[in-house]
């Protein structure tokens, strides 16, 4: 592992430091970078839902207390807050933040993964 790290290491100044990019006029990336001013947060601040939402906290397994039992919704999202909005009788909206993750079937009480565009982050 140790040396693995060291190659790394190694390819990571080479690539960064030493090696020219015709982009940049045959000048190595390092010397156009610059720290961002932005700081990261250690943890995103929890989202707000709409009144109707239901709201639940993800377990360290992936689940959700749902109507008496448990519904797995996915281990990547333990420790967020989700929300669950009613569509109609028997499809309800899994939603994380402003961002629509899923559909529960009511009826059979299975999580329909919707798929996801990612748009690109915020210049603020």
């Amino acid at each position: 592992m140790r040396a693995q790290q060291r190659t790394f290491d190694a390819f990571r100044i080479q690539y960064n430091q030493d090696r020219p990019h015709e982009a940049l006029g045959q000048r190595p990336p390092a010397r156009f970078y610059e720290p961002s001013w932005r700081g990261y947060p250690s943890r995103l601040l929890e989202f707000e839902y709409e009144s109707e939402a239901t709201v639940r906290r993800v377990r360290s397994n992936g689940q959700i207390k749902w109507r008496g039992g448990f519904l797995y919704v996915s281990e990547v999202l333990a420790g967020e807050r989700i929300g669950l909005c009613p569509q109609d009788d028997r499809f309800w909206s899994i939603q994380l933040g402003p961002v629509r993750i899923g559909t529960l079937d009511q009826a059979t009480g299975i999580v329909l993964h919707t798929p996801t565009t990612v748009l690109p982050m915020s210049p603020v």
